[in-house]
């Protein structure tokens, strides 16, 4: 089933998915249309899991949340943005594995700009793993630049993350610096595999 534009006549492409399983199951694509910039919004229980969302080409863009405080929201969601002038990618939520094994292409044409990735928790929880286990695909891409942050409140926020990086034409910045869980510093990032990367890369 394909998921297109609420209005296809506004000037730009928004797919809103919103409630318990609204777009959810490996059957759904969430279709942007391809010449204008695309927002895609999901939020509830399962909202986007297992849903494949296709971008836009260049010279539009990509903005993609995954919001609310019901667990696995966009778990499992297959991003395709390979063609997309830029990426940004949001998962910000009060819910358990919200984004886990999402899987987050980034722009690779000769357009594109930038790919961003950000995971935050805004609330204490002892069993976060918003962004457990995602993999972020920039290979070979001419971007600007890329960037990967997991910031909150929230114990191994970010575990198992694989960012593969070979090739990135300029800068490759990753960011686990800022986790907390009840005032104390907790490992954002643990086990979290950046391969082949970049002379230019840097690392928080």
């Amino acid at each position: 089933e394909i998921i297109g534009c609420d209005d296809p006549s506004t000037p730009k492409c928004d797919i809103t998915c919103v409630g318990a399983s609204a777009c959810f199951g490996a059957d759904k694509t969430l279709q942007c249309a391809g010449d204008k910039d695309c927002v895609v919004s999901c939020s509830g229980s399962t909202a986007c899991r297992f849903a494949t969302l296709n971008c836009p080409s260049a010279p539009h863009a990509c903005d993609v949340r995954c919001t609310g405080s019901n667990r696995d929201t966009c778990r499992d969601l297959k991003l395709r943005a390979e063609e997309a002038r830029a990426l940004s990618f949001a998962c910000d939520a009060a819910s358990h594995n919200i984004c886990q094994g999402a899987q987050i292409h980034c722009p690779t044409g000769g357009g594109a700009t930038s790919c961003a990735v950000a995971c935050a928790s805004p609330t204490d929880t002892s069993y976060g793993h918003y962004c457990y286990s995602i993999d972020v695909f920039a290979n070979d891409s001419p971007v600007g630049s890329v960037s990967v942050s997991c910031s909150g409140k929230a114990v191994l926020l970010c575990r198992d993350m694989d960012i593969r990086a070979g090739g990135v034409t300029n800068a490759l910045a990753v960011d686990c610096s800022d986790c907390t869980y009840e005032g104390i510093a907790s490992e954002c990032c643990y086990n979290a595999q950046v391969s082949a990367c970049p002379a230019a890369a840097s690392a928080g």
